[in-house]
């Protein structure tokens, strides 16, 4: 936008697109180097937060400003809660990889010492039921 501001192009039909976009935007005539890095900046981060120009939109700077700022903590929100969820998918791998290994280990315990099936089928009974538990109670 700052680029377009800078050089004023008009496009066919004798119209200044500038001006339209100026009109359409609540934007000064003539607008300042700050508005125009403002404008510029508003512009920018809208693209890059993908918030996109929606029928809401900034009409001052003090807007642009807020809104820029809120984008930022959007951002930084939505980065710590997709943290947190893989926080949680750590986790329940993790659990899931300590069941086996202990249904693992009982079973070539159980093996190794000819336990009868049947105490074999209750023992593992009891080890899927601990490790349910243990994970079920935060025990991780």
């Amino acid at each position: 936008w700052l680029i377009k501001v800078e050089f004023r192009y008009s496009g066919p039909g004798g119209f200044d697109a500038l001006e339209l976009l100026q009109e359409d935007n609540h934007m000064p005539d003539s607008p300042s180097l700050g508005d125009k890095y403002i404008i510029s900046m508003y512009f920018i981060n809208t693209v890059f937060a993908t918030v996109g120009f929606g029928d809401i939109s900034a009409e001052n700077n003090a807007e642009r400003i807020y809104v820029v700022i809120i984008m930022y903590v959007g951002t930084l929100v939505f980065g710590a809660m997709l943290g947190e969820v893989q926080n949680i998918m750590d986790s329940l791998r993790k659990a899931d990889r300590e069941r086996t290994v202990a249904v693992q280990e009982t079973k070539d315990y159980l093996r190794a010492h000819q336990a009868p099936p049947e105490v074999e089928r209750q023992m593992l009974s009891w080890v899927y039921f601990n490790e349910d538990v243990r994970i079920r109670s935060g025990a991780l």
